[in-house]
């Protein structure tokens, strides 16, 4: 199928594909989660959460994730600081 396709429509038909199994993704996620919302309200909440997320990393805001490994090398001396 793939050789009689075109450059342009395999691209497309690839992302048709990655699309696809990210919506069968969320849609699992959302029945292990057992929430009271419909699918449609809470997957909207979750992109909506997820777009954020990746606007502040976009806009150069730190993560906490960041935050919390340079509290914690504070504790860590490297071999170029007197350590092992």
């Amino acid at each position: 199928m793939l050789s009689t396709m075109e450059l342009g429509e395999v691209v497309d038909f690839l992302m048709f594909l990655v699309d696809e199994i990210k919506e069968e993704q969320l849609y699992d996620l959302w029945i292990r989660s057992q929430s009271d919302k419909s699918y449609p309200e809470w997957k909207k909440q979750v992109l909506e959460k997820s777009n954020e997320a990746k606007k502040r990393k976009a806009s150069g805001e730190k993560s906490s994730e960041e935050d919390a490994l340079k509290y914690a090398s504070q504790f860590i001396k490297s071999p170029t600081e007197g350590g092992r």
